[in-house]
């Protein structure tokens, strides 16, 4: 039985009376647990202020080398667009289809439909290539009608039909100057 003139604080378990200075040692054992438990705050907070600060670090030098590319990227588009005032680009006019009878010794009549573009390079020879397709159109007809069916195949040790480099010797010739850099046959159909 219990004395009731007795602090309960004072005893153990088993019901015995606890030593004076028991209870002594239990208040460093809370100061030990506050103290652990502000350890551990301090350590926390320092481990998200450095993953923080390293996480923010990732994003400003990222942001960084993201202007740095920018600077890069806008200087390689000032070389290619000064390149390109100094080098006209390459254009394509394509003509319209048409249709002729080639050249031949015999009685039959032998036709081909082509169909031709013609590249120039730069806007100032697209615009004067252009305005001049009559006269392109009508040195193209008589180029080709002057060939037979077997000229028209013929190919040049490149691959390349040898009328292509006939096409574009006779419309520089009408061009009066020599802006026609190329000649595509983009269709071609014979009979005979």
């Amino acid at each position: 039985m219990q004395n009731p003139n007795k602090p309960r604080g004072e005893r153990d378990r088993g019901g015995s009376r606890q030593r004076p200075n028991a209870k002594v040692s239990a208040e460093p054992e809370k100061k030990e647990k506050k103290r652990l438990s502000k350890a551990l705050s301090v350590i926390a907070i320092i481990a998200l202020a450095i993953g923080g600060g390293m996480l923010g670090g990732k994003y400003v030098s990222e942001g960084e080398a993201v202007e740095g590319e920018a600077e890069e990227t806008n200087s390689m588009i000032a070389k290619v667009q000064s390149y390109f005032e100094k080098e006209p680009i390459p254009m394509l006019i394509e003509m319209e289809p048409f249709t002729t009878n080639l050249s031949s010794k015999e009685k039959r009549q032998q036709i081909v439909k082509v169909s031709v573009s013609i590249e120039v390079m730069g806007e100032e020879h697209l615009a004067l290539a252009e305005s001049k397709q009559p006269i392109l159109r009508d040195a193209l007809l008589k180029t080709i009608s002057s060939e037979t069916i077997s000229s028209i195949y013929e190919r040049e040790e490149s691959g390349d039909w040898v009328i292509k480099g006939h096409m574009k010797k006779i419309l520089n010739e009408s061009l009066d100057e020599p802006i026609i850099t190329d000649v595509f046959i983009t269709d071609l159909i014979t009979s005979s």
